[in-house]
């Protein structure tokens, strides 16, 4: 499974920085919010095989994609390369994934002879990372357009439901859950707007 992330949108009004100036190189401490859409993509191949030899396959290399919403919460330092406009800032986040895939088929077993059925969900649940944003100001200290490049670590959980349908057990029903952390670079740009408290 390939799971591309599209660029993570720092909400930057839910942001608490210190009070200097980012002209300062000293590094500035923040915590905040973020808000990504994600874009999951899954080659899925399925299948089951019986006491007696009989292969069935539910999805063969079948390829399923969704999107979904995360929402993180972030920390970390801004700072502001000496004598350059250029600034940087590593961040750490933890969030929640929202993408989730159904797969649901059936089948016959003629030498069963039984009818099976299968459903499958898999889903993104937590979410964590660290990532550098690379950028400058374009006006003054209020205007940050910036890359960010990092690594995410999410769970991934599958839930496999099977049915089976035949003479000797009319109604079978297994059930299987199995869960999983995988790791995927991200990457994006972003534009951050500062805005002043009126006194």
């Amino acid at each position: 499974m390939r799971r591309f992330l599209l660029a993570i949108i720092a909400l930057s009004a839910l942001c608490v920085k210190a009070g200097k100036s980012a002209e300062s190189t000293t590094p500035q401490f923040y915590v905040g919010v973020s808000v990504g859409h994600d874009r999951m993509t899954a080659k899925r191949t399925e299948d089951l095989r019986t006491v007696i030899g009989t292969q069935m396959y539910f999805a063969n290399n079948k390829t399923q994609r969704t999107n979904g919403v995360s929402g993180k919460a972030i920390a970390g330092f801004l700072w502001m390369v000496p004598n350059t406009p250029f600034v940087l800032s590593p961040e750490v986040y933890i969030g929640h994934g929202s993408g989730q895939i159904t797969l649901q088929e059936s089948g016959h077993d003629p030498l069963a002879p039984a009818n099976r059925g299968y459903q499958s969900t898999f889903k993104q649940s937590l979410t964590l990372g660290i990532a550098l944003r690379a950028g400058f100001y374009l006006t003054g200290d209020n205007n940050f357009l910036y890359g960010l490049i990092g690594i995410d670590r999410s769970k991934f959980e599958n839930k496999f439901t099977l049915s089976s349908n035949d003479l000797l057990n009319p109604v079978t029903t297994f059930f299987e859950k199995r869960s999983k952390f995988l790791k995927s670079t991200i990457f994006g740009i972003g534009f951050e707007r500062k805005f002043e408290t009126l006194n």
